[in-house]
């Protein structure tokens, strides 16, 4: 069907896939080195990352290992029907082992880095023959190609200077969600999810279906939007040189895991959010967030040069039609609209219905198959320059390409992340405290998502409020814990929604000074600013659900500028 994903990787390659994630994941661990006294390292690099270790510890502390529920209910009566394939193992690797889950997090996120650069050798072979493949790779692999455009056609080098220009050029593209391989190469989930995918890819590229499927359902099972976006170009593939070879090998495969897909969708579309309430208003709130590409003019700083691989087209030897053709290069044009029509398919759905989230269909896969065909045009078109052009258009080329990501590690591991992997020093006593004590319900009234995320992440324990995009009933949790810091007795309010503890700064603790001083309240530990405060009011049980008419629509958060 295609040249064989089988091949020996030199030894560049091998390089590459050991150093792009040790450079990814050393620029995250260069935070322990920068911990103020007090402070703990954290491991992962943002708010939203605490969100994957919460699941984790879920899994296997609030879960039965493999099925487990929402960890941002506030309620342990929640239906165990989420399962994901990553929390599922590092929540195993957490409890086998007993290491903190934020080390864990970016040890995974070092070995399934190599593994998805090596995965993406294997994809990269199926694509071109050695004399290209490593230069392809390493293209592939650290390419941009959208920052150093956008500088040299952008008006901002007078202005700035060129170093300022490169950042904020490569700025626009990686708040775009990670829109090349390299990039993405900063979170555990992704290189895990990529890895998954490339695999996979080759697998079925090279005619070895059963595998290819095994290792696609995995991916289902680790992201199922990046199993629909992968299953379908895939898929897609698969069934058109089915049909045209009349293949009843492909053709299987297809449908199987057309089956197969259509089956798990329908799970999480209808089966999730119909046993759960509170899964169908998580849903719909991931739904409405507004990470989309607002303005056409991104395309550009993030993709840069690519965006004229379609062009390649027109070359005779990348015909899409008869005999000789390349039917790699038909994939090339299906994965390219596929992505595009995801990318882009807020601006298609019909009016009131909310898209998934454009952006995560972003992370690099438009990236990958414009960068294939560019070169693969190239190739063909410079196939009769003489050495002494062909070498200098391609360093040229590769240099180009390389400026977006040189740049990006450079910033996270000089300027950080954009949150720091490591715990405030008031909230380190705060957390060990409450790991030690039975589980509850903890209200944090301190505007820090890192230590509603921690407490989540570290302790048995629920919080009343957290993440906008990950706690049901939001809007009527924070009505809730408004309503009952304005009565007269806040302990006793918040006892009857099941609170049990507050993290709170002074000013907030001072609100609850009759219930300390009547024994309603205790402060248990108290920093520099901020106040652990245990309820001694009797607590009630939390419900699950709010009443019906309590709710109200949601408020849906402003649009963001990426």
């Amino acid at each position: 069907m295609t040249r064989s994903a089988r091949t020996d990787t030199p030894w560049i390659a091998v390089v590459v896939c050991i150093a792009a994630p040790l450079a990814l994941t050393g620029s995250i661990a260069l935070g322990a080195f920068d911990d103020a006294p007090g402070e703990r390292f954290a491991g992962v690099p943002g708010v939203e990352f605490m969100n994957y270790l919460a699941y984790s510890r879920e899994a296997n502390e609030g879960g039965n290992g493999l099925f487990y529920g929402d960890p941002f209910s506030v309620s342990d009566e929640t239906p165990r029907i989420l399962t994901h394939l990553p929390w599922v193992l590092l929540g195993a690797a957490h409890t086998w082992t007993g290491v903190p889950l934020g080390t864990l997090w970016l040890v995974a996120q070092f070995v399934a880095g190599i593994l998805m650069f090596h995965g993406l050798w294997r994809l990269v072979a199926c694509f071109f023959p050695p004399p290209q493949r490593t230069y392809a790779f390493v293209l592939l692999a650290l390419g941009g190609g959208g920052a150093a455009v956008s500088v040299l056609f952008g008006a901002e080098v007078g202005q700035v200077g060129w170093l300022e220009a490169f950042r904020r050029a490569t700025d626009t593209g990686g708040a775009s969600w990670f829109t090349n391989v390299y990039q993405n190469g900063i979170t555990t989930n992704q290189v895990f999810y990529h890895a998954l995918a490339f695999y996979g890819m080759a697998e079925v590229l090279s005619a070895r279906y059963l595998r290819g499927f095994a290792l696609l359902a995995l991916l289902w099972w680790a992201h199922p939007l990046t199993g629909i976006e992968v299953g379908l170009i895939i898929g897609a593939h698969v069934l058109l040189e089915g049909i045209l070879a009349r293949d009843a090998a492909r053709l299987r495969f297809a449908l199987g895991f057309a089956a197969f897909s259509g089956v798990l969708t329908a799970y999480y579309l209808f089966v999730v959010p119909g046993v759960s309430p509170e899964a169908a208003d998580v849903n719909l709130r991931f739904r409405q967030a507004p990470y989309a590409l607002r303005d056409l003019a991104d395309v550009f700083p993030m993709w840069g040069v690519f965006l004229a691989a379609p062009l390649a087209l027109l070359h005779p030897q990348l015909r899409l039609r008869g005999p000789d053709a390349d039917p790699t290069n038909r994939l090339l044009v299906i994965w390219i609209v596929i992505v595009a029509l995801l990318v882009f398919h807020d601006r298609l759905m019909p009016a009131g219905v909310p898209p998934f989230q454009p952006l995560h269909f972003a992370h690099g896969w438009l990236f990958l198959p414009l960068a294939i065909l560019l070169l693969r045009g190239l190739v063909a078109l410079s196939s009769d320059w003489p050495r002494t052009v062909r070498r200098p258009a391609a360093a040229a080329l590769l240099a180009v390409a390389l400026v977006d990501n040189v740049l990006f590690t450079w910033k996270w591991a000089t300027s950080g992340p954009p949150f720091r992997p490591s715990l405030d020093a008031r909230y380190v006593p705060l957390l060990d405290h409450l790991a030690e004590v039975e589980p509850g319900l903890v209200a944090i009234l301190v505007n820090d998502f890192q230590l509603t995320g921690a407490l989540l992440a570290e302790t048995p324990h629920r919080s009343w409020l957290y993440y906008y995009y990950q706690t049901p009933y939001f809007e009527w949790k924070e009505r809730k814990l408004r309503e009952a810091f304005a009565t007269a007795s806040p302990a006793q309010a918040l006892a009857e929604l099941g609170i049990g503890w507050v993290i709170a700064p002074v000013d907030w603790a001072a609100l609850m000074r009759s219930d300390l001083d009547a024994g309603r309240a205790r402060v248990v530990l108290g920093r520099p600013a901020v106040r652990l405060i245990e309820i001694q009011v009797p607590l009630a049980t939390p419900p699950l659900h709010p009443p019906a008419e309590e709710l109200g629509p949601h408020a849906r958060p402003p649009d963001r500028a990426d």
